[in-house]
């Protein structure tokens, strides 16, 4: 009852209890509460509804690409829970921010708990993003933050690992064109010529040109990209010549229509 008769009231996120005693299997619930108010305007009750927090944590569950990551719904003050699973049995695991999440350091718990949102932190060999929970249409926010976190070893592992596959295919490359010239070149140019190629009668005009490109990989790719945009471009021309020549009919029309008026007076 202390939030006035406009403001909502939200619970943190906590198990069910059912006749003193937790639910079992557990259900995490939060609650949303609002004043009732009489013909005077006075208080004389309360709407207050649970809603299950399982179908919260189910919609985080996409946001973790990786095992590795954490998807944590957070409260205002500093409460946690997270969802563990192991294999086909999940429960729920309850924290504070201050203590549980001090490696994260006060330089991100601190805006994170007052409502603040950053993208992609880094601090004590992590990844961290934060951002405060608004309901829709309402600008109301909500006591809760979502908060995201990834090892810097799953960011930046796969960047170092294509960074060396980079340089490996480099070396690889510089040892083909030097055994293997004839074969690089049919492998690499030919079908980059023809990308150019048909880029070029693009360029002039030409739309009905076709590029043909197997060499299933990532040069075949490129030529779809590049195939898939020339069509759109013709498309998007087609739209525009249409467009014009039927401003041009109007035109016309509105011309004849003045002169006509300018004969009669």
């Amino acid at each position: 009852m202390k939030p006035g008769p406009d403001q909502t009231y939200f619970s943190p996120l906590d198990l069910n209890v059912e006749r003193g005693e937790l639910e079992f299997p557990e259900q995490l619930v939060y609650r949303v509460a609002r004043q009732v108010l009489n013909r005077q305007g006075r208080a004389s009750g309360l709407v207050v509804i649970n809603v299950f927090g399982r179908e919260i944590l189910d919609r985080l569950k996409v946001l973790r690409s990786d095992p590795r990551g954490e998807a944590l719904f957070v409260g205002s003050d500093g409460r946690f829970v997270r969802e563990l699973c192991g294999g086909a049995d999940c429960r729920f695991l309850f924290g504070r921010a201050q203590t549980d999440l001090r490696y994260l350091g006060e330089a991100v718990i601190a805006p994170l708990l007052a409502g603040e949102t950053a993208m992609m932190v880094e601090v004590a060999r992590h990844f961290v993003s934060y951002s405060p929970i608004h309901l829709r249409g309402s600008g109301v926010m909500t006591p809760w933050r979502l908060a995201i976190l990834y090892p810097r070893e799953l960011v930046v592992g796969p960047v170092n690992r294509m960074r060396n596959l980079a340089a490996l295919f480099a070396a690889l490359v510089a040892v083909v064109a030097i055994t293997l010239s004839g074969l690089a070149t049919r492998a690499f140019a030919v079908p980059l010529h023809r990308i150019l190629a048909f880029l070029r009668r693009v360029e002039a005009g030409d739309f009905g040109a076709d590029l043909v490109v197997e060499t299933r990989d990532e040069i075949e790719e490129l030529a779809g990209c590049v195939r898939d945009t020339a069509r759109a471009l013709e498309a998007t021309q087609g739209r525009l010549l249409g467009w014009n020549e039927e401003l041009q009919r109007e035109v016309a029309r509105q011309v004849a229509e003045m002169e006509a008026l300018a004969d009669a007076n």
